[in-house]
């Protein structure tokens, strides 16, 4: 829909509803746009900010790595006890050590970037978008409800968003790396 001036592009979609409601079904619940356009439009962060995404993904993957390890490794110490076999728990044990400490290392080295960075980065996309729309509003309108009720509407749909999308990234990459964990356990 093009905007041509006169009533705001929100309100004339909405017809005459209450502001907060209209922001809200324009970002979040329009019910023209189907679950793909939907899915589209909420991850249209991780398309503009290839590199923060990687991050995103990278840092949630060694988290659950670390975890998935752990794991693996004590069953290989509990089949080495269970064979008694002294040289395959010690190269188990000083295995595991190593791998251990390399992923205290990275989380180390990236523990700035589990998720300021991409709160930060995503933030500033999404409040660019909504004030675009924001300066796009009658000034009647803004006066009614007010400028700071509208901003803090803004930003708390904003917050939202980012924390929902750092969460759905972590549990993609969990998802993915435990499934990769149950095939190679089951070999």
């Amino acid at each position: 829909m093009r905007h041509t001036g006169g009533t705001s592009p929100i309100l004339s979609e909405w017809g005459s509803c209450n502001i907060s409601l209209c922001i809200s079904r324009k970002y979040f619940y329009n019910r023209t746009m189907n679950l793909w356009q939907k899915t589209q439009r909420f991850i249209e962060p991780c398309r503009a900010y290839p590199f923060v995404t990687f991050l995103r993904f990278f840092t949630a993957s060694s988290t659950i790595c670390f975890t998935l390890f752990l794991a693996y490794f004590l069953k290989e110490v509990v089949h080495s006890i269970e064979i008694r076999d002294g040289g395959a728990f010690l190269s188990t044990i000083i295995t595991a050590g190593i791998v251990m400490i390399s992923f205290q290392l990275i989380g180390y080295i990236l523990r700035n970037f589990f998720w300021v960075e991409q709160q930060f980065v995503w933030e500033k996309y999404f409040m660019r978008k909504a004030l675009k729309e924001f300066i796009q509003l009658e000034q009647g309108t803004v006066e009614v409800l007010g400028t700071g009720k509208i901003l803090s509407i803004m930003q708390k749909g904003t917050d939202e968003s980012i924390m929902l999308l750092i969460t759905a990234i972590g549990y993609i990459a969990r998802i993915i790396f435990t499934l990769i964990f149950g095939l190679f356990m089951v070999r």
